[in-house]
């Protein structure tokens, strides 16, 4: 019994996840005067909570940040096997466009050659589903705030009655 409790409570824990696939296409990204080959991904969730999933998974990976470039987040030369087996450059903005948050996602493997999915499909689909797991890190981000804010007011309502009781 006790085996099917826990896995239910795991496929309840693990479905909300799996309905939130992203739109990933290749297009032509503009940074600064420059014309780059990427990736954009649409997303449900604001803007704030995608570029805090996004800041959370890249220092999972250990990237450091480098600086910005036209209002692109920049790492430079950074080592993430988990997308390339070589030193990469990844640039990435996230804003708003007709009411949904889009990821420009670039990567370059240093003097302007960019990834596509022609030029190398291993690396082209290490973002793409890098990207595609950045909805699932925001509702989890959420879940766990909300999870939070229940124990706080729970808490709350606990030291209230602690106070009663002493009374």
């Amino acid at each position: 019994m006790q085996k099917m409790v826990c896995f239910l409570f795991t496929v309840m824990l693990l479905c909300p996840l799996l309905g939130y696939a992203q739109n990933i296409e290749e297009e032509k990204i503009k940074i600064g005067k420059t014309e780059a080959s990427g990736f954009v991904a649409t997303s449900k969730y604001s803007t704030e909570q995608i570029e805090e999933a996004l800041a959370a998974e890249f220092t999972k990976a250990g990237l450091k940040k480098t600086g910005k470039k036209k209002k692109f987040i920049t790492y430079k030369e950074v080592e993430w096997p988990a997308v390339s087996q070589t030193k990469i450059d990844v640039y990435y903005k996230v804003a708003k466009k007709k009411h949904k948050t889009r990821i420009y996602f670039v990567v370059s493997k240093g003097y302007n050659n960019y990834v596509t999915s022609a030029n190398d499909a291993s690396v082209a689909t290490n973002i793409t589903t890098f990207l595609g797991q950045v909805d699932a890190a925001a509702a989890l981000n959420e879940e766990i705030k909300r999870k939070e804010q229940e124990v706080n007011e729970m808490n709350a309502k606990l030291e209230k009655e602690k106070a009663a009781l002493q009374k």
